[in-house]
């Protein structure tokens, strides 16, 4: 689904071509979309803190498609916020994208930064991310768990059920989880971020990922308004920016 949205805002919002467009695929995991993107044609990377076990990973890391964030560790960032650079060389990407990775990042002028410095102007920034309103945290499970984040809030659901099964009785290994690992921000500040940072915000096409989820079960919310605000509100957003052709804030 993910590199599906991704190739139909690029092609049809974007007006980009899959067989000369670099793309880098942010907080990449076991690089599976990398993979997908590359099948689609696109000159695709991938970089990330770790890495997870995956069909493909080893055969991208060897091909130089993979590339660890060798500075820091993930518990570095979070704790620390230690300086991080990406593997990658000034403007060498036409596109970054990422898929449940803003809601993780704790150093947000950093992560802005270093879209910046590996887009080419008038680049794009493309990130898919769940709202701090999710009705269900995605993580836990937990009800709200993204903006009501008081322990005995979690002490209560997890006690309850109100989580997903591996938390159940584990309210503090969940709480623990939100409040170590995640960073929920309004979408408003985290276009105010990239703003800062050298891009114009360029959209809000979260209708993309409704007509791909589930096979397009969905597609229906995208068309209205209304009930795009509310998925918008408490579920998930795509929203892409433009790297301006210069660098100045």
């Amino acid at each position: 689904m993910y590199s599906e949205f991704i190739d139909a805002i690029l092609t049809s919002e974007l007006r980009t071509k899959s067989s000369d467009h670099k793309v880098l695929d942010v907080g990449c995991g076991s690089g599976q979309y990398v993979f997908a993107l590359s099948q689609k044609g696109y000159d695709a990377f991938g970089t990330d803190v770790e890495f997870k076990p995956g069909a493909h990973l080893e055969r991208l890391i060897q091909e130089g498609k993979l590339k660890k964030i060798e500075a820091v560790s993930r518990k570095d960032i979070t704790e620390t916020n230690a300086n991080y650079l990406w593997p990658f060389e000034d403007s060498s990407f036409d596109s970054v994208a990422s898929r449940a990775v803003v809601e993780h990042v704790k150093n947000m002028d950093e992560f802005v930064a270093e879209n910046r410095r590996v887009i080419r102007a008038n680049g794009y920034s493309i990130h898919y991310f769940p709202s701090m309103y999710s009705l269900i945290e995605p993580h836990v499970g937990v009800p709200l768990g993204g903006f009501i984040t008081s322990r005995s809030y979690f002490r209560l659901c997890c006690n309850m059920g109100l989580c997903y099964k591996k938390y159940k009785g584990s309210s503090l290994k969940a709480h623990n989880y939100v409040k170590e690992f995640t960073e929920y921000r309004k979408v408003s500040e985290i276009i105010k971020a990239f703003e800062s940072g050298g891009f114009e915000y360029y959209g809000n096409y979260t209708n993309y990922l409704l007509k791909y989820y589930k096979k397009g079960k969905y597609s229906f919310i995208g068309k209205s308004k209304f009930l795009l605000w509310l998925f918008r509100l408490f579920r998930s957003n795509i929203v892409v920016f433009k790297a301006c052709i210069t660098n100045k804030k």
